[in-house]
């Protein structure tokens, strides 16, 4: 399957569970009111992206690369970020829910979370 690049592009109230996203590498892209839950992100590269309002639950983030990437508002329950990719994992949390997630051996020096549950993490 071929991957796609697309970049400074917003997808505003998608239901991904519905509608695939296509595989690929997203750059400088805002996600509103999305919904990925359970969806399989695995492989998919997001850089200098944005997640607003997004229901990422459950999702499949084997191997996905997410690089200054900001999540605000958004449901992340159950998410294993210890398969995602290393490479320049920078991620910031604000007002999320990420009850159940897992960041196991993960390095969190590049992590920031503010007024967000975390909750048998």
């Amino acid at each position: 399957m071929e991957k796609t690049y697309i970049e400074d592009r917003e997808f505003e109230q998608l239901d991904f569970t519905t509608t695939e996203l296509s595989p690929g590498e997203y750059e400088k892209c805002s996600f509103v009111n999305c919904n990925f839950s359970g969806c399989n992100l695995a492989g998919f590269n997001f850089s200098e992206c944005e997640f607003s309002s997004c229901n990422l639950s459950l999702a499949e983030i084997t191997k996905t690369g997410f690089q200054d990437i900001q999540f605000t508002g958004c449901k992340l329950l159950g998410l294993q970020f210890n398969r995602c990719s290393d490479f320049r994992f920078t991620v910031t949390f604000n007002n999320c829910l990420l009850n159940l997630s897992s960041f196991y051996k993960r390095k969190i020096k590049k992590i920031h979370f503010k007024d967000s549950s975390l909750h048998e993490v």
